[in-house]
């Protein structure tokens, strides 16, 4: 999902939100865990943040770089 994760800071909130359940699926997928767990709790224990954030992160270090 972050392969080109500064085109994710362009989309409107609707497909934000769409990607963001497809990050918490795989979150409940990989760590095998009921769907009623806290997401905050398994990004936790994935080390993970929202792809979202992570997107701005990586779209800030374009234009630093730039």
């Amino acid at each position: 999902m972050m392969y080109v994760g500064q085109v994710w800071t362009l989309c409107n909130k609707e497909a934000l939100e769409r990607v963001l359940h497809v990050h918490k699926w795989a979150a409940h997928i990989i760590l095998e865990v009921q769907r009623t767990s806290r997401i905050v709790t398994l990004f936790n224990h994935l080390s993970w943040i929202p792809f979202y954030n992570e997107a701005y992160i990586k779209q800030c270090e374009l234009v630093y770089k730039r």
